[in-house]
């Protein structure tokens, strides 16, 4: 029932009228992502049906292990993340969390370009909730780029805050990185480009070479080889599972956004939104935890879902190119390797990251690309308990 207080809706439905489109889904996708609506959901079709084998692998085994019954909502999330859990979150204690990740764009050979990098990472009272990296002021020819970076309220051990992390600094790395001869370049990049760029660094935390580099506890005792490998191989098994449902709220979003107004009646709502779950989950599920997504009701990060997906894809898709000899070292050269496309600010596009792609998928040799280099090239800063505490270069990696 809430839906019918959608801001998308009916906040901004006379202005998108005004500019000739059916529905907000269609204006965002054009003025975000430079895309036709239509052709976007085309390619998120084909993300549904190159991922049908494994996804339907994955709920067969669990039907075979646990019966039909397996496949009701309130016991598949249960059952697949029971089965293929690891817990590595002493691994990679709270103290560790930036030095950690710096090291990482490190060892990608990632340059910050001379920025002001202002990082908001742990608990402290106020702290706005989720994750966002905030370009304050582009990079130009007279001034380097001054970025802040804020995750969750982390107070605790969490291979989940490494993630949000690196995935938050993968949009700085971009942000510092774009041409500044004009301020557009950032303010118009479409949100496909943003968010695969970004998940690419957030998923090297997936793979086994990056987990038994950094992993260590607070002691300095390193993860075991067979932990790294348990986890690597159960994040692997988890991707269709995670595609589908992250799929499956874009497809609801944009069914609720193309019922007319005399139609939205919660009955509706309700029978929309569950047709335009199955279609991307192929369960019989109750649409609320789709529904309850806090995207959908924000005025800002509604009908962006789908960027998620597609960088999840993409991300994942990349890696696999890259294979074992990049991430045994560490992603050393993706900088280089993303560098161009960076500073093409939002001249790039979606086509662009599917012929990088295809390029690694095509070469014959791996991303290694001489030494990674020794520092950023960045002024950062950490906020504590509303304290800036100056890191200067943090050229090594230890704890601010």
């Amino acid at each position: 029932p809430h839906w019918s207080r959608h801001p998308a809706r009916f906040n901004r439905e006379r202005d998108i009228a005004a500019s000739g489109y059916p529905d907000y889904y269609a204006y965002s996708v054009a003025k975000n992502d430079g895309m036709d609506r239509d052709a976007l959901f085309k390619h998120l079709g084909v993300m549904v049906r190159e991922s049908a084998s494994s996804y339907d692998a994955l709920l067969q085994a669990q039907v075979r292990e646990h019966g039909h019954a397996a496949l009701a909502p309130e016991w598949l999330a249960y059952n697949l993340y029971g089965r293929h859990r690891v817990d590595i979150d002493a691994y990679f204690p709270k103290d560790r969390l930036v030095p950690v990740a710096l090291q990482t764009l490190r060892d990608c050979g990632v340059s910050l370009g001379g920025a002001d990098l202002t990082l908001d990472v742990f608990a402290r009272e106020g702290k706005s909730p989720g994750g966002y990296t905030e370009l304050v002021t582009p990079r130009t020819r007279q001034a380097c780029a001054d970025i802040r970076v804020s995750t969750s309220a982390w107070d605790e051990a969490s291979i989940a805050a490494q993630r949000e992390l690196l995935h938050e600094l993968g949009h700085a790395a971009h942000f510092a990185n774009i041409d500044g001869t004009s301020v557009m370049h950032y303010f118009r990049l479409p949100g496909v480009v943003a968010e695969s760029f970004a998940t690419v660094f957030e998923q090297l935390t997936s793979s086994e070479a990056w987990l038994r580099r950094h992993g260590r506890t607070l002691e300095g005792q390193p993860m075991p080889i067979a932990l790294a490998r348990a986890y690597a191989t159960a994040s692997r098994a988890m991707r269709p599972f995670h595609l589908r449902n992250t799929l499956a709220v874009a497809f609801v979003e944009d069914a609720l956004l193309r019922l007319p107004d005399r139609e939205l009646t919660p009955a509706n709502i309700l029978a929309t939104a569950a047709q335009a779950d199955r279609a991307a989950t192929h369960l019989e599920a109750p649409t609320h935890p789709v529904l309850n997504v806090a995207h959908l009701y924000d005025s800002e990060a509604s009908a962006y879902f789908h960027t998620y997906a597609v960088a999840t894809d993409f991300a994942a898709s990349l890696l696999d190119a890259l294979g074992a000899s990049a991430l045994n070292h560490h992603g050393q050269g993706l900088g280089s390797r993303f560098l161009s496309l960076w500073q093409q600010g939002s001249r790039t596009s979606l086509a662009d990251l599917h012929s990088l792609l295809q390029r690694e998928r095509n070469a014959q040799e791996p991303i290694l690309e001489g030494s990674a280099p020794t520092s950023l090239d960045a002024r950062i800063a950490l906020i504590h308990s509303r304290e800036i505490l100056e890191c200067g270069a943090l050229e090594g990696p230890t704890s601010p």
